[in-house]
């Protein structure tokens, strides 16, 4: 009699399960953290980052949120259905920068985590400057 009760129990239980394990997940395809060694100042930098849902619901991208006045950021999709790609746009200006600076972008989505990080790492050097050349002793 027991073993009839808890398999009616699990039976009824585990479709409860399943549903709750569908959620959206995130994957990025592109690295997340990269360094783009000089950039002169003044210049532009523009980088976009592909990414993609790998889980069954619909991933809603909520908000992009930066650490920088001096960048912009924008997704092509607020929605990406399950296996369908999104692209985050990312632009640095570097008119009022000079040395080494590092961009966070947080995009914040309904997936577990719901944030996640991308950082972009440069040294920003006046095109006009000319470091000095390291010289032998003789």
């Amino acid at each position: 009699m027991n073993n009839k009760i808890l398999l009616s129990l699990f039976v009824l239980v585990l479709p409860l399960l399943q549903i709750s394990s569908k959620e959206p997940k995130l994957k990025f395809l592109d690295k997340r953290v990269v360094d783009f060694k000089n950039i002169n100042r003044g210049d532009t930098l523009k980088y976009t980052l592909a990414f993609t849902n790998i889980g069954d619901e619909d991933l809603v991208i909520k908000s992009v949120n930066k650490s920088c006045t001096c960048t912009s950021s924008s997704v092509d999709k607020d929605v990406i259905k399950k296996g369908e790609i999104g692209y985050l746009r990312i632009n640095v200006s570097t008119d009022n920068q000079l040395g080494a600076i590092a961009v966070v972008v947080t995009l914040k989505t309904n997936a577990n985590p719901s944030s996640s990080i991308v950082r972009l790492n440069m040294n920003v050097v006046d095109k006009f400057y000319d470091p000095p050349q390291k010289t032998a002793k003789v």
